[in-house]
């Protein structure tokens, strides 16, 4: 899904008053991050039968922030920060 430009101004606000931590976990980048142009919804997966799945779309929304060096990706749940 799509960030407005709303959504994404909300966001980036959101992140400055917060302090989220300029140092990537993964590279040690201080360079920063940068918002994904859309939001992540991944897919819950659900037991039908013993060793029987099925999957359904998941009601989690997360918004990506990515390191600008090594690309490693961070979530956020966009529905307290976004009001969704």
């Amino acid at each position: 899904m799509a960030f407005t430009k709303e959504q994404k101004a909300t966001f980036e606000q959101w992140i400055a008053t917060h302090n989220v931590r300029v140092v990537c976990p993964a590279c040690g980048s201080t360079r920063g991050w940068e918002v994904a142009d859309y939001m992540i919804s991944p897919f819950d997966i659900r037991t039908t039968k013993p060793g029987e799945y099925s999957t359904e779309p998941s009601k989690l929304v997360m918004i990506a922030l990515v390191c600008k060096e090594c690309r490693h990706i961070r979530l956020f749940a966009a529905a307290p920060i976004l009001g969704l």
